[in-house]
């Protein structure tokens, strides 16, 4: 009799694809995003002991009892356990919190990563099985408690100048101090005029050529002006070279974001859910990254799709 073995991932859609490349020798369970948080106590404890070492505090997030008692139901009845959360510090920390529910059944626990939903993506990640990464998990508790801390204390200071609309945290706090400052030197800034003079020449083709020099002053713009329009204007040469352009690479996260709103004109929410489901259909690889790495099935994929659709394309791949 062959080995049961379960896969936990994050999304329910992506669990069901997953589904679809594995044999009746796995289960897939989802737990749809994090199962425990940090706690939020009575008398302002906020989940972060300050005067230890900052040492977090979890529970049970209340919405996801079923998730977890699903999980560990899972667990029991396989013999390994493999964690195929996202290849992010959020998914590392999920990962952990899977881990310590399930730990105590003795059965081996592996780390999995999954950068592509495909069949070739989810072998890839089988093949290369890894240990729990604690200093992967240790940043994202790190980015949480400071996330608790900054918002628990600066938020009521909002709130009672603001309204309840607002609320602060690490990155909020940072990003409206970098507003503030570039809005005080917009405000500081001193406006200085100054003209440009153009001319338009031909040799065969019509081409522009400008003035050299920056003028500060109108009186000066126009004696300049008076003089060009008595002057000869001769031509002597016109060089022209080839230039080869590459196409950009692959959007990372960044890119994606700033390019959307305006090709598609989506927001930044709807662009990574989009780009989220994407991901989960094998569409696309990882979405929250910065690396332009493409595996060499997609690469072939589209290639062979142009090709197919009678577009042009170079011989040999761009890296």
């Amino acid at each position: 009799m062959s080995e049961l073995t379960l896969v936990i991932v994050e999304s329910p859609s992506k669990a069901k694809t997953i589904s679809k490349y594995l044999g009746n020798d796995y289960i897939v369970r989802a737990t749809v995003g994090h199962i425990v948080d940090l706690s939020k106590g009575k008398g302002g404890d906020i989940g972060v002991d300050i005067e230890n070492g900052f040492k977090p505090k979890y529970s049970d997030i209340q919405d996801k009892k079923d998730v977890i008692t699903s999980i560990i139901v899972s667990a029991k009845s396989s013999d390994n356990i493999i964690i195929a959360s996202d290849p992010d510090r959020e998914g590392e920390a999920i990962a952990f919190h899977v881990y310590d529910k399930v730990r105590k059944l003795g059965k081996p626990i592996r780390r999995a990563e999954f950068h592509e939903i495909t069949k070739e993506g989810i072998k890839k990640g089988l093949k290369n099985l890894r240990d729990l990464d604690k200093n992967l998990y240790d940043a994202q508790q790190s980015r949480r408690v400071l996330d608790r801390i900054v918002g628990f204390m600066v938020s009521p200071y909002l709130i009672k100048k603001m309204g309840d609309k607002l609320s602060a945290g690490r990155v909020q706090s940072v990003a409206l101090r970098m507003i503030v400052d570039r809005e005080r030197e917009i405000e500081s800034f001193i406006p200085e005029e100054f003209f440009n003079i153009t001319a338009c020449l031909s040799n065969g083709e019509k081409f522009i050529a400008n003035y050299p020099g920056r003028i500060k002053s109108e009186a000066e713009s126009k004696k300049i002006k008076e003089d060009l329009d008595k002057a000869d204007y001769e031509v002597v040469s016109v060089s022209g070279k080839e230039q080869f352009k590459s196409p950009p690479p692959p959007l990372n996260t960044a890119d994606m974001q700033k390019t959307a709103p305006i090709r598609v004109k989506f927001s930044a929410d709807r662009t990574m859910k989009t780009a989220q489901s994407l991901y989960e259909q094998g569409a696309v690889t990882y979405i929250r990254s910065d690396s332009y790495r493409c595996s060499e099935e997609s690469i072939n994929d589209v290639r062979n799709y142009l090709k197919s659709n009678g577009y042009d394309i170079p011989l040999k791949q761009n890296v």
